[in-house]
């Protein structure tokens, strides 16, 4: 097998990762592209001729509610015509939700957007994912970085991904997290 596999023979750990994230998404049944989701759900397109989408939905706290989130922005992506970026939002989007379900402990919102490129190729696709827990205050043991990132795991294959990526904080009521992926 080369798929995998580095220069020095060693396994590449992020392209392992991207190989299992499309074997998960491609084993989608038909129609589960919010299957799982509670609260408000909304999706469409911006303003008129802009080629500007966006789809929001919010997931109950559950183990479950990362693979919905998936399967949502899966989803949204495929109706939006972006086949490229699939599996990339795929990866992002579970890691968000899976720290939101794991450390924030607390449901949480994915917001999705797509703003087309001025050339030829695909634009940019934003995901954000909103959690309840605030950020820990500057100073405290453990919070040098407002997120810690591991290479290749977690937000480190986030990271690796991503044209950009941040975290704002919303005070008391949490956090989100958001990533810019280029097509």
């Amino acid at each position: 097998m080369t798929e995998g596999r580095s220069r020095g023979g060693r396994l590449d750990g992020f392209a392992q990762v991207r190989r299992m994230h499309r074997e998960v998404v491609g084993a989608a049944p038909p129609g589960a592209s919010g299957s799982g989701a509670s609260g408000s759900g909304a999706s469409g397109s911006g303003a008129s001729g802009s080629g500007a989408q966006g789809a929001v939905r919010t997931f109950a706290f559950s183990g479950d509610a990362p693979a919905a989130a998936r399967h949502f922005a899966v989803g949204a992506l495929r109706r939006w015509g972006i086949a490229d970026l699939v599996d990339d939002v795929a990866l992002v989007v579970t890691e968000l939700a899976a720290n939101a379900v794991r450390h924030a402990r607390s449901g949480f919102t994915v917001i999705l957007s797509s703003h087309p490129s001025r050339l030829s190729r695909p634009g940019v696709v934003r995901v954000s994912v909103r959690d309840a827990s605030p950020l820990p205050p500057p100073g405290v043991s453990g919070s040098g970085s407002p997120l810690p990132v591991a290479p290749l795991h977690g937000l480190g294959a986030v990271n690796a991904m991503a044209s950009h990526w941040g975290v704002e904080s919303l005070g008391s009521s949490g956090k989100t997290v958001w990533v810019e992926l280029c097509g």
